[in-house]
């Protein structure tokens, strides 16, 4: 005849097995605060799934939580290795943000339009990165006039980009 089946007593598998599950992982992964939590979560599985709650439990707890731990390490070296596709910078700007681009850059181009040819020669070349000595020989004067002639039309420039501003 069968001996009858004694009733689960959680509680006292979890205040003998807690320490020895707690250890094993916190030897694991250093981290004895994360190691508490992770035993209570392997503690946790052996409640909800009775077939573990035989006289097999220690071999259980002992495979439930190697499996957490590898698990938990997956999953952190995946999301280290794709970490970098969560910040990135090629994004589509947001929309308040274009229409705004799109304004200035209709108010710069007003603003340019009133300028002279040499004078929006002169501050495109320098917007796009040549030095005063190129933007110089490519005008044909010399490199005092040609600084000259960038500081007066950045000025006409600003003005005319004020103007505009003060109209709206």
């Amino acid at each position: 005849m069968e001996a009858p089946q004694r009733p689960f007593d959680f509680e006292s598998v979890f205040h003998t097995r807690y320490g020895q599950v707690a250890r094993v992982i916190a030897r694991v992964i250093r981290d004895p605060a994360r190691a508490e939590e992770l035993a209570v979560e392997v503690l946790w599985k052996f409640w909800r799934t009775p077939r573990a709650q035989g006289e097999q439990a220690g071999g259980w707890l002992y495979r439930t939580t190697s499996n957490l731990i590898v698990s938990r390490a997956r999953r952190a070296a995946v999301a280290s290795r794709f970490a970098p596709r969560l910040l990135r910078r090629d994004t589509p700007e947001e929309p308040d943000a274009v229409v705004i681009g799109h304004e200035r850059q209709g108010q710069l181009d007003a603003a340019l339009a009133k300028l002279s040819v040499a004078d929006r020669v002169v501050l495109l070349m320098a917007a796009q990165g040549a030095s005063g000595v190129e933007i110089a020989t490519h005008l044909g004067r010399s490199h005092g006039a040609t600084r000259i002639l960038l500081l007066r039309a950045r000025q006409k420039l600003r003005t005319a980009m004020v103007e505009r501003e003060d109209r709206r």
